[in-house]
């Protein structure tokens, strides 16, 4: 089985998967891409290609150190992607739905995303799959859904005898100004 089977076997099944997937080789290289990664990136597949983890993606810190992705201050000491790729390819042991938070360059400062780490190997050398999910607008509306939340338990707990909200909460608890007011 050589590496260019392989890249072709996995790149057929990655593309019909529902999430963003790379596999990077034990350089932290790129050697496949799927479609929703590289939308992600705002590339095509194989511009991705050859780049570190971070760099296609615009992580804010990719470009912090002359060697790239995964070598920065920052990316050692905080970078809880890198952290799940060394410790993978360390210990050959898959991670599944670790959490965390990396600033960008693109779309929003920073994204909150939910990765799953798949080592394997050929008779020569070890690749990570790395399976991505992009949590922030998830994570926003949950936020959104709590505050909402504590606002309608504040009027709940006033017995309706709130008599006077600012304008912008009426809106977000659901309460109409006629009834605020």
């Amino acid at each position: 089985m050589d590496r260019f089977n392989v890249a072709l076997d996995l790149k057929i099944i990655m593309d019909n998967l529902p999430v963003a997937v790379i596999v990077i080789d034990q350089n932290r290289v790129i050697i496949l891409a799927n479609k929703i990664a590289a939308e992600y990136a705002d590339k095509l597949p194989e511009e991705m290609i050859g780049a570190r983890g971070g760099e296609p993606f615009d992580c804010a810190h990719s470009k912090e150190d002359i060697k790239g992705c995964g070598f920065s201050e920052y990316c050692i000491k905080k970078c809880f992607m890198h952290s799940t790729v060394l410790d993978t390819f360390n210990d050959k042991k898959e991670r599944k739905m670790i959490e965390g938070s990396l600033p960008f360059l693109k779309k929003t400062d920073e994204r909150s995303l939910r990765v799953s780490t798949i080592p394997f190997s050929t008779n020569t050398e070890c690749f990570l799959l790395i399976c991505i999910e992009d949590l922030t607008d998830l994570k926003e509306a949950q936020k959104q859904k709590l505050e909402k939340a504590k606002l309608e338990t504040v009027i709940e707990t006033a017995g309706g005898n709130v008599s006077r909200i600012k304008p912008a909460a009426p809106g977000c608890a659901g309460v109409h100004r006629a009834a605020s007011q």
